[in-house]
């Protein structure tokens, strides 16, 4: 029940959407449960749970998905908080903080010597 009513929510908003902005209203089909959107220039950044998933607007088509649950390169303890900047992607988590090209692709990390979480 509460998935059909969320179904519904979505089609109302991507409908009110396209009626409002005149723009093309497209369906995230991989992703799930949405946690932070992100844009920097062409491209959309999207989190869900541990991962990014990464889409290119002009034309719309997905790119990629990164990152996995875990304290590792490349791995997240918890839903990451990134920063897109035309160049790379910032992401900070738990302990450290960690570079990504602008597609995706791991950079580098750096270890904090302490748990902070910049928001």
């Amino acid at each position: 029940m509460i998935k059909k009513i969320f179904l519904i929510l979505i089609v109302l908003l991507l409908v009110f959407t396209h009626l409002v902005f005149g723009k093309k209203a497209v369906v995230l089909s991989e992703v799930v449960k949405p946690g932070a959107v992100a844009v920097q220039g062409n491209r959309l950044y999207v989190t869900e749970g541990e991962s990014v998933h990464i889409y290119s607007l002009n034309p719309f088509k997905y790119i990629k998905k990164f990152g996995k649950k875990g304290e590792g390169p490349a791995e997240f303890k918890r839903m990451p908080y990134l920063i897109p900047f035309p160049e790379y992607v910032f992401i900070n988590s738990p302990g450290k903080i960690q570079f990504f090209s602008a597609a995706g692709d791991f950079k580098k990390e750096v270890k904090l010597p302490f748990h902070y979480f910049f928001i």
